[in-house]
């Protein structure tokens, strides 16, 4: 729809440009499945109805459901294998920024999204889990600001390791998973 946000895929390097969705709904954060066969994306009417959606790359057949959670649902990233998309929960601050929590889903095997890291105290966002499928890096603001942290996946509880000391969000696997690129407090980009 004109005016919308909607998914659209570039061929590159200068190839043409394919628009993949056509909802009503805005449609954003585009993820790449693991297989390059299909694109995920979040949907929903505002911030606080979004759901997960995928669609073939190709454009061919409808868009499908993945999950229709409670919660409204934002930022994620697949698991290497295609078994986990974890993803996080939305939440503004009239709601709480403690309900910013980051979630796990199996697509096939689970009916409802289940906590992975999850506080109602502090806000969780930007999960990435790590090309290996090991490690999930997110931030969290439980130091009074947003720090980069990675635990092991999926056993999170086992062990969490801050990574910045900065400030730090939005943080990125290097292809390697040997090194992880995220903004510092003031914006500037950091490896570590």
């Amino acid at each position: 729809v004109e005016g919308n946000d909607d998914v659209r895929i570039k061929h590159l390097p200068d190839g043409p440009e394919e628009r993949l969705t056509f909802a009503e709904d805005p449609d954003y954060r585009p993820l790449w499945t693991p297989d390059g066969q299909s694109v995920t994306y979040f949907s929903g009417p505002g911030p606080e109805d979004r759901n997960v959606w995928s669609r073939r790359a190709d454009g061919t057949g409808e868009a499908v459901l993945v999950l229709d959670d409670v919660r409204s649902l934002n930022q994620g990233s697949w698991s290497p294998d295609g078994e986990w998309l974890v993803f996080r929960a939305s939440a503004t601050a009239a709601m709480g920024l403690g309900l910013r929590d980051i979630l796990a889903f199996r697509p096939g095997v689970d009916t409802a999204a289940m906590p992975l890291v999850a506080s109602t105290e502090f806000a969780e966002q930007a999960p990435a889990l790590s090309p290996n499928g090991r490690w999930l890096a997110y931030s969290s603001d439980e130091t009074g600001r947003d720090e980069v942290f990675v635990r092991p996946f999926p056993n999170v509880d086992s062990t969490r390791v801050r990574i910045s000391t900065n400030g730090g969000l939005a943080p990125v696997w290097a292809k390697s998973g040997l090194e992880l690129f995220f903004m510092d407090q003031a914006r500037g980009l950091v490896s570590a």
